[in-house]
């Protein structure tokens, strides 16, 4: 009995197969983030500053992608993985330390609905991305990944140079040290808090 060999077919690439990119880097960060926070201790970088860090390279990812949108004819799809990978840096810093600051900044008897809260932003986040989403242009791509990005990017700064009224105000919960157990469940923690762009 022979066996008849499939014929290989090319996969399109496409924004959903780049997105492949995001987990990759996604499984191999990880780990690392988590020996860094750990190996860092008192050392680590507070909360919002790494709430700071993360929306920055979630902002980049868009300002990239202005150049291969001047650029006429088709564009390199490894600018679509770079995109994907450089948002999901984002996502690591956020999400498995927004899930642990919400269990310490929630009163004792409202830490299970405070979780529950947590995705809301998320959720909230893919709402706006879908109205904004409808002013993209082919003609004027550019200018919108520039405005999408840069208001990323700003935000992030904005965050950064608030980080030390923010822990005044939230006390040892937002502290590098206080942020330490967050990074034994940065490697398991599959939540994204960032939400993720599908460049049309």
């Amino acid at each position: 009995m022979r066996l008849l060999r499939p014929r290989a077919r090319r996969t399109p690439r496409t924004p959903p197969t780049s997105a492949v990119a995001g987990s990759f880097v996604l499984i191999v960060l990880r780990p690392l983030f988590a020996v860094l926070w750990v190996r860092a201790g008192p050392r680590a970088p507070s909360v919002p500053v790494k709430f700071g860090l993360g929306l920055v390279p979630a902002g980049l990812s868009y300002v990239m992608l202005v150049v291969p949108a001047v650029q006429p004819g088709k564009c390199n799809p490894l600018w679509l993985f770079g995109g994907f990978a450089v948002i999901t840096v984002g996502e690591i810093l956020l999400s498995p330390v927004g899930l642990s600051v919400t269990t310490q900044l929630a009163p004792a008897a409202f830490v299970t609905q405070m979780m529950g809260l947590w995705p809301a932003p998320n959720a909230a986040a893919q709402g706006i991305s879908a109205q904004v989403v409808q002013l993209y242009d082919r003609a004027h791509a550019a200018g919108y990944f520039a405005a999408v990005g840069g208001a990323g990017v700003l935000v992030g700064l904005l965050l950064l140079a608030g980080a030390p009224l923010i822990r005044r105000h939230t006390g040892d919960a937002a502290s590098g040290e206080a942020s330490e157990d967050a990074a034994a469940g940065v490697a398991a923690s599959g939540d994204g808090a960032a939400p993720r762009h599908r460049p049309p």
